[in-house]
């Protein structure tokens, strides 16, 4: 890979990143079209072009993960009757909090206990299909779930454990390499 091949592929990352489109199905797309052969150095680099990316979120979202952190140490410290140091924190950070750790585990237990068949997906062709399934998965909400929610909002107040349970199964399709864990958040999470 040169220096142009990485240029191209971080600003494809850098573009596709906060969009509900797959990041790394695109730049595995672009690595096929620039011609760039696969090896560990290359895998390694589309990992690592992520890094700004997970930066950019940790900065902008910094003072909710000390509140969901202080929440956690909370509700671990006597079943979170003792106050956590910095200050104690309120219900709504507690359940934030423990509703996005569950939303997480279905996606890392499937993604552990399939990991070696997740790793044989990694080809051009099936990120393709999974990046034109995942359009199609976002019009399909759009024109004609959407319809059907309209004026059924809910608070974020609302929000259940089962909610939080499904958008975790949800994601559980970004475990297909192509397929955007944002959109499947935003679709399953709507």
């Amino acid at each position: 890979m040169n220096l142009l091949d990485a240029i191209i592929l971080s600003v494809v990352e850098g573009v596709t990143e906060f969009l509900p489109v797959s990041s790394t199905g695109h730049m595995i797309l672009f690595q096929k079209l620039l011609g760039v052969e696969e090896s560990e150095a290359v895998d390694a680099f589309l990992v690592i072009v992520q890094s700004g990316a997970i930066l950019a979120v940790l900065t902008v979202f910094w003072p909710t993960f000390l509140r969901w952190a202080r929440a956690w140490l909370s509700l671990l410290s006597l079943g979170g009757f003792l106050a956590v140091r910095g200050g104690a924190t309120n219900v709504s950070d507690r359940v934030q909090s423990v509703y996005f750790a569950l939303s997480v585990v279905p996606f890392a237990l499937v993604g552990y206990f399939n990991k070696d068949f997740i790793k044989s997906l990694f080809d051009v062709r099936v990120v393709a299909y999974a990046l034109l399934f995942g359009g199609v998965f976002i019009l399909i909400d759009e024109w004609f779930l959407s319809r059907r929610r309209s004026g059924k909002e809910r608070a974020l107040e609302s929000f259940s454990l089962m909610d939080a349970f499904v958008v975790g199964c949800g994601q559980c399709l970004a475990l297909w390499p192509g397929f955007s864990r944002s959109a499947a958040t935003i679709i399953f999470g709507r």
